[in-house]
């Protein structure tokens, strides 16, 4: 059976994908990963006879996987998956890395992602019947060449930054919980640990895609934090008309994915809205989160070290808590900020 190979940094998305494509577990056998270095290290190994991609993702682009994969396995049919924030750039993308079909997100339809695989499987197989395609195939797995080669040493050097990066955190986090007295068990730092680990993982995969629209940061955070049918729903709105500076963007992006996480983590259920305006000095972010109840050591720990992080990111914040309501203001001096 033919294998189709999806790759998205979506967890709810590639469920989202799974679900649309289980009628057809008959007539293709799809692997999905959330890590496209994953995907590519499974092509390398397995073969593929499709590969389906997100454009827009941290560590390593859907451009640099199209561009490894032809390498490693040229009869690969490839198709993109986008947003198409920058259309010159994705037509560009398209027509360098012999990209099949383009599929716009957002689609809802199984039939938007069905066809095009099916499609592609179509032309899979008339390649098949080319004795070159053969031939090409074993040249460039037994002999990669020097563009194979600089792609790979240069996705190593990604993972390497990030994995450190991840590492040096981790270790402070670990040697907070271990000074002073703050009267957790060690079943309860590994807890606290855990979460926190796998808030910067998660992190360091947003923090890489860089400067980005205030579209992309809503999407973002919305396929992370919005799932209603787990009873998490989140709600942004700017009441800004003027564009907000790049700069407090971010911050104000990475303060809701601070507390998205950990609500998220520590009481799994939860109701966040998230309001952006500003004066003359500031911007304001408003955060309204609804959760159900629960105390404990670890979690004032956790609310803790949250409070400090979001502190880092701002000028200052004002919270109040009662009842599983956390309201919240957090305040961004504006600056002289640069659009650049």
């Amino acid at each position: 059976m033919d294998t189709v190979v999806i790759v998205d940094n979506s967890r709810k998305m590639i469920e989202n994908y799974s679900r649309m494509l289980e009628a057809c577990k008959e007539k293709f056998y799809c692997r999905y990963f959330e890590y496209p270095e994953e995907a590519v290290d499974y092509i390398r190994k397995e073969g593929a006879a499709v590969l389906v991609c997100e454009l827009e993702m941290p560590v390593m682009s859907g451009k640099e996987v199209f561009d490894i994969v032809e390498m490693i396995s040229p009869a690969t049919v490839k198709i993109a998956m986008s947003q198409v924030t920058d259309v010159r750039e994705t037509l560009k993308i398209v027509n360098q890395s012999r990209i099949f079909k383009l599929i716009l997100k957002p689609f809802f339809l199984p039939e938007d992602l069905v066809e095009p695989i099916k499609s592609a499987l179509k032309y899979y197989k008339l390649l098949e019947k080319n004795k070159n395609h053969t031939e090409i195939t074993i040249a460039a797995l037994e002999m990669p060449d020097k563009k194979t080669k600089e792609l790979v040493s240069e996705l190593e050097k990604k993972k390497q930054t990030y994995h450190n990066i991840c590492k040096t955190v981790s270790g402070i986090i670990k040697g907070n919980l271990e000074c002073g007295n703050i009267g957790l068990s060690e079943q309860e730092k590994a807890e606290v640990t855990r979460i926190f680990e796998g808030m910067l993982q998660e992190f360091m995969r947003y923090f890489m895609f860089g400067v980005q629209n205030y579209i992309f940061h809503i999407n973002y955070l919305m396929n992370l934090f919005h799932s209603p049918e787990e009873h998490r729903t989140f709600q942004l709105k700017n009441k800004n008309s003027q564009e907000i500076p790049n700069e407090i963007l971010l911050k104000i992006a990475y303060t809701i994915f601070i507390t998205g996480y950990i609500s998220k983590e520590v009481f799994g259920q939860y109701q966040l809205k998230a309001f952006i305006e500003k004066n003359e000095k500031e911007y304001i972010l408003e955060l309204l989160c609804k959760f159900p109840e629960k105390d404990g050591k670890v979690v004032e720990v956790i609310l803790q070290l949250e409070e400090e992080m979001l502190n880092i990111l701002a000028e200052k914040t004002l919270k109040e808590m009662s009842g599983g309501i956390l309201a919240e203001k957090v305040y961004y001096k504006k600056g002289e900020v640069s659009d650049e």
